[in-house]
């Protein structure tokens, strides 16, 4: 088959009519011309954070029929959403398996969990950042204080104020897992930020946690710390006096954390 050839193709695959309902003249122009700029922007998107040109890319989409069907549903998504950082994510996702066979069931699996999600969805996903520190011996706080209590012993000094450090630190980061900072960042409402965030509970990428209970399990059950320990944390404050409210506060899923990796691994990000 010839370049031409292979180029025409290429691109009937990509086509999107125009609505009929649209009169002609201006506003019609106007409207193709952003219509079929979105798959064409999400198609170099795809092929740059991938590392390939757009031959090598064509290649992959006639040889590789679950690398081309994982293509074509991202271009159709895209187009149906052609918000900037909705076609990032997408981009992201399906030029993970463009890098790597492996991860094409992955990413397919992925991009089909993500329908009927729209860019406020992507938006927080892409702003809850994965939770790190002590959360991960706050958590098991909610079904055992006391094996918490364990394992945390022994404390000497020094230890103590370094642990003091690190859960003053992560219960500040809570707040970024609020929907008052996720709604910031989404540049959305409280409101619309909690509908969304409920809808991605049921489709498996996000939970929801009482941090503000994990706080005060920490603040009740850990008398191990030094009073110069429980200096580090907050100012000294009682751990359940925080200037913001950590609820409702999200977290990442399993599901969502495998997301974020395949989305940041494109680039080299290590989180």
């Amino acid at each position: 088959m010839s370049e031409s050839d292979d180029e025409r193709n290429f691109s009937s695959e990509l086509e999107i009519r125009t609505p009929g309902w649209l009169p002609g003249g201006r506003i019609a122009l106007a409207f193709s011309r952003k219509w079929h700029g979105r798959p064409a922007a999400y198609t170099a998107d795809v092929a740059s954070l991938a590392g390939v040109d757009t031959d090598q890319l064509i290649e992959q989409l006639e040889n590789n029929a679950a690398f081309s069907d994982l293509f074509f549903e991202g271009a159709q998504r895209v187009t149906d959403d052609g918000d900037r950082v909705y076609v990032d994510f997408i981009a992201r996702l399906v030029s993970s398996a463009l890098r790597d066979d492996a991860r094409i069931l992955d990413a397919a699996y992925l991009l089909k969990k993500l329908r009927g999600l729209d860019a406020l969805h992507i938006r927080i996903l892409w702003a809850l950042p994965p939770i790190s520190g002590i959360y991960k011996y706050l958590a098991p706080l909610r079904d055992d204080p006391e094996q918490q209590l364990a394992a945390l012993k022994p404390l000497n000094h020094e230890r103590g104020v370094a642990l003091g450090r690190v859960v003053g630190a992560t219960i500040k980061s809570f707040e970024n897992h609020t929907a008052r900072k996720l709604a910031e960042s989404a540049r959305a409402s409280v409101l619309l930020v909690k509908a969304a965030s409920s809808e991605l509970i049921a489709s498996g990428f996000l939970e929801e946690v009482d941090f503000e209970d994990l706080v005060k399990r920490l603040d009740n059950t850990i008398p191990l710390l030094t009073s110069d320990a429980r200096a580090q944390v907050l100012g000294g404050r009682s751990l359940h006096k925080l200037p913001y409210s950590l609820t409702p506060g999200y977290a990442l899923s399993e599901l969502g954390l495998e997301l974020r990796q395949l989305i940041t691994q494109v680039d080299g990000i290590d989180e």
